[in-house]
């Protein structure tokens, strides 16, 4: 369980981590990079179940964003 400063990390750390990517052509090894920043984001918050949703919900926007997924 997080404690208030840590809930402000992982909400902000979400956010840059879309920021991050959010605009950026799909070149080769973008997803890559994603998918290590992910994956370091989870390492760092434990697997916190809050931070991989932000997470999750960042991602999934990102890959709208870049018409790898479609809505349902």
């Amino acid at each position: 369980m997080l404690d208030g400063q840590g809930v402000k990390s992982v909400w902000c750390d979400s956010y840059l981590f879309y920021l991050k990517y959010t605009g950026q052509p799909s070149e080769p090894g973008l997803w890559d990079r994603v998918v290590t920043d992910f994956s370091e984001a989870m390492k760092k918050y434990e697997g916190c179940r809050m931070a991989c949703q932000l997470y999750i919900a960042a991602l999934e926007q990102l890959e709208l964003e870049s018409g790898l997924h479609k809505e349902a």
